[in-house]
């Protein structure tokens, strides 16, 4: 066989019989997902402006688009009424136009990926941001991530609806929308890919995977034209712990989140249930969780709104002893209402300050405890935001990285990984569905991650029965 013959025989036999991994087809889904992420970037500027606008007007009296914070308002007690004014406003908004506009965000567009191929209304691209815009806006206790990112996989279904695609191909850009989301709302690239995966893609492939990290670089780089390399949540550095007490220390501390993570969850179920036995119309339930969010707030404005100036304050150690625990009470009673009234909500950014608030309560007592060990306020914020994360919403990995990269505090990388490991466990062993799929297991959908699994003796118990 001369050269040419063996040439055209491997050509033959190499280079046709094998299908290609990646074809044509992932191209366009690749280049839809850059489109995909630079949108959602400029979608979530937008947001936080509009949320700075509503801020302004109820808060301040003035039409502004700069920054304001709830927390700075001079209106005294009046203040009362803003968030329940807020709650109406939503209410009417998901009662004559849309009720899709309720909820987290992100169990709603789960749902949408479990059991309706990936069909989103193109509607909620813009109702679900103005509504978060107002329910935040007017001092609602919630994160602009939980809108952001359901305006993302909006977006990526409308893309896919666009253009003639499988309910498979769907799932994916409306994936890459919701990456992109979380690394324009936090500028973390890796913790939008592992949220996207952990909690919408259930896979790890490579024509699901590309196309998640295209959308999160797209983000980034029309976020950092917006704010350059400022962080989600600035803080100084912080070192490395040297002592393997502290890691013990930290593990201790995500066991007891893991705990409370636990006790959060059922919480709110509860608190639902109590909402939905209400003799009153659904459209009045915001309007009500006002009313206990609004106390809360006069009693402690730090609680209203998204609060990532206090999550900062907190991660530099400026919040410690009492006023840390408050804070941790104050804010968990308060976004405990309002998630519970079904107004729209984001619930990361609450968890963060929660976590981090109850990170360094549990870190002081332990060195209030056992004096020789002294635990760095820092770090056990960052382990407490990051470990109750993962205990409540079951995203292991996106936990870690949205919580080191939305910090670069990438020294902290061992203690955060193990406080989420031991709450991520107590979770697994505590608690069979996560706040973010227990409404979707009530009305019957089977969430893939979340199957028990079949061990040996379930096996032997079955082949002795027969």
């Amino acid at each position: 066989m001369n050269y040419f013959e063996k040439m055209q025989f491997l050509k033959e036999n190499t280079f046709h019989s094998k299908k290609s991994i990646f074809n044509k087809r992932d191209i366009l889904i690749c280049l839809l997902s850059i489109i995909i992420g630079i949108s959602v970037g400029y979608l979530a500027q937008a947001l936080k402006l509009i949320i700075n606008f509503v801020t302004n007007f109820f808060y301040f009296g003035k039409f502004s688009f700069e920054l304001a914070l709830p927390e700075n308002n001079h209106l005294g007690y009046y203040a009362f009424f803003i968030p329940i004014i807020g709650g109406l406003i939503v209410g009417l908004i998901a009662r004559f136009i849309n009720p899709s506009v309720y909820g987290h965000g992100i169990p709603e567009t789960m749902e949408k990926i479990l059991i309706n191929e990936s069909l989103i209304q193109k509607r909620m691209l813009f109702l679900k941001p103005a509504s978060a815009a107002i329910s935040v806006g007017t001092g609602g206790p919630f994160g602009e991530e939980g809108p952001i990112i359901a305006t993302g996989a909006t977006l990526g279904s409308a893309f896919g609806q666009l253009i003639k695609m499988s309910s498979e191909e769907r799932k994916i850009l409306l994936a890459s929308g919701v990456a992109g989301a979380v690394s324009a709302a936090f500028g973390s690239p890796f913790g939008g890919i592992f949220l996207a995966i952990e909690l919408m893609l259930f896979e790890f492939k490579p024509r699901s995977l590309v196309p998640a990290a295209l959308s999160v670089i797209a983000a980034e780089f029309i976020r950092m034209k917006f704010v350059g390399d400022n962080l989600a949540f600035t803080m100084s550095l912080v070192s490395l712990p040297t002592a393997s007490m502290d890691i013990i220390c930290y593990f201790v501390i995500g066991i007891f989140i893991g705990v409370i993570s636990v006790g959060m969850t059922h919480s709110v179920h509860y608190c639902e249930s109590i909402f939905e036995k209400l003799p009153i119309h659904w459209m009045w339930w915001p309007a009500l969780g006002g009313i206990g969010v609004g106390a809360i707030g006069v009693i402690e404005p730090k609680v209203l709104g998204a609060g990532y100036e206090t999550i900062s304050s907190i991660l530099n150690g400026n919040v410690i002893g009492h006023f840390a625990a408050s804070l941790f009470i104050l804010k968990f009673l308060a976004w405990l209402i309002g998630v519970s009234s079904r107004t729209t909500a984001g619930t990361l950014a609450p968890l963060f300050m929660i976590g981090g608030c109850l990170g360094v309560t549990l870190s002081g007592l332990i060195s209030y405890l056992f004096p020789f060990i002294q635990l760095d306020p820092k770090i056990a914020a960052m382990v407490g935001m990051a470990s109750l994360f993962a205990g409540v919403t079951r995203a292991f990995l996106a936990s870690v990285f949205i919580t080191l990269e939305a910090t670069h505090q990438f020294w902290a990388a061992i203690p955060v990984l193990t406080g989420c490991v031991a709450a991520y466990l107590i979770s697994l062993f505590l608690m069979q569905h996560s706040i973010l799929t227990y409404s979707l297991v009530k009305k019957g959908i089977i969430i893939p991650n979340e199957q028990i699994n079949v061990t040996v003796n379930d096996h032997q118990k079955t082949d002795n029965k027969k």
